[in-house]
């Protein structure tokens, strides 16, 4: 079975060296290959005398591949010269009855239904382990982030002191565009007029990853080997480009949009000790959880498309057929795009606030 076939969460039979054991385990990532050429894998133990342990294969020690959670990938976007607002593609799995538009601010919520999914992540980001199962009840969460035209209105409605709308068009120059340059309390003051509240980690994660565990809203592929030209618009918040970051249920722009803040007080290593139904984070603390597009990556993949006509030139590697990424580009592209993994955490003080993050609302079924 060759490495470029099996991704993370593949159910796969080892041949354990020098025994020459058989032994199955769960891929938690897959490594195609280093400076020095290796290949292979890291896979936690489900039977033996190992079971529990992860351990690493090389490419010659796997056997079979027996069975897979692979997600078929997203089709391209089609790209209009109109501008085309987000919506869900054809065949999200979103029934008629699992949406609402809410009165008070017109958004689409889309239901996420009560049950368990696979929350943090066994390897990457400390502050993201262990990978562990939650249980959540149902609830409501905005299709699309808070927008322009949305938070100018809560702001006429309420009297709450609007943000300077110059620093919000640096990014958001439109009304249909996402609302940035709010600080915590300027998204709770609008989930409370709303009538709704701010999701929890949780919440948000589970409407990113479904009950897979899927690294991507996508599935397992990082975004560059699903729609590599959609690079481009990582960090653009652009309403004009149909979505492609689509989660599960329906939820868009999660992971390339803005950041978003969630209801959680942070704590660095919470997830080692936080229940495991409905977890609502610390009682108390000075920074909130905000989570999604990592902007520092977002830049340095957008760098690094900007710098391939003289790169490739430069670079003596074969370029591979199906990406058109040289070896080096695959490296630093997938260093990167791991950093838009939707188990990644983020924290940022209560009055903190910058031109690329904002927030989306949630409400309980």
């Amino acid at each position: 079975m060759a490495v470029e076939q099996i991704e993370k969460d593949d159910i796969i039979t080892v041949l354990k060296w020098p025994e020459k054991q058989e032994i199955k385990g769960r891929v938690t990532s897959v490594m195609l290959g280093t400076p020095a050429g290796w290949q292979g894998v890291y896979y936690e133990v489900l039977n033996g005398i190992y079971q529990g342990k992860r351990l690493f294969a090389f490419k010659p020690q796997i056997v079979a591949n027996h069975t897979s959670h692979k997600t078929k990938p997203a089709q391209p976007a089609s790209q209009e010269d109109k501008p085309i607002l987000h919506a869900a593609p054809q065949g999200t799995n979103v029934k008629v009855n699992s949406e609402q538009t809410h009165p008070k601010d017109g958004s689409v919520m889309i239901r996420v239904p009560e049950g368990s999914f696979i929350m943090g992540e066994d390897f990457g980001q400390d502050y993201a382990q262990p990978r562990h199962k939650v249980h959540l009840s149902e609830y409501w969460l905005d299709r699309r982030p808070v927008s322009v035209g949305q938070y100018k209105k809560f702001c006429e409605e309420s009297g709450h002191k609007p943000p300077k709308w110059s620093d919000v068009a640096k990014t958001a120059p439109t009304d249909e565009h996402p609302i940035v340059a709010v600080t915590f309390d300027d998204a709770q003051a609008y989930a409370d007029w709303a009538g709704k509240r701010l999701p929890t980690e949780a919440e948000w994660e589970k409407a990113a990853r479904g009950k897979d565990g899927r690294h991507y809203t996508w599935g397992s592929k990082p975004l560059y080997k699903v729609q590599p030209n959609l690079l481009k618009i990582v960090g653009k918040l652009d309403p004009r480009i149909v979505a492609v970051d689509v989660g599960p249920y329906g939820h868009e722009d999660l992971l390339t949009g803005v950041w978003e803040w969630c209801s959680d007080f942070f704590l660095p290593h919470y997830y080692k000790d936080s229940p495991r139904e409905n977890p609502k984070g610390p009682e108390e603390g000075n920074r909130r959880s905000a989570r999604g597009s990592n902007w520092s990556a977002a830049t340095n993949i957008e760098g690094l498309l900007g710098e391939r006509g003289n790169y490739v030139k430069e670079l003596d590697s074969p370029v591979n057929e199906v990406t058109t990424f040289t070896r080096e580009e695959e490296r630093r592209l997938g260093f990167f795009s791991e950093m838009l993994a939707a188990f990644i955490r983020n924290s940022t003080p209560l009055k903190y606030k910058n031109e690329f993050g904002g927030f989306r609302c949630a409400m309980d079924a």
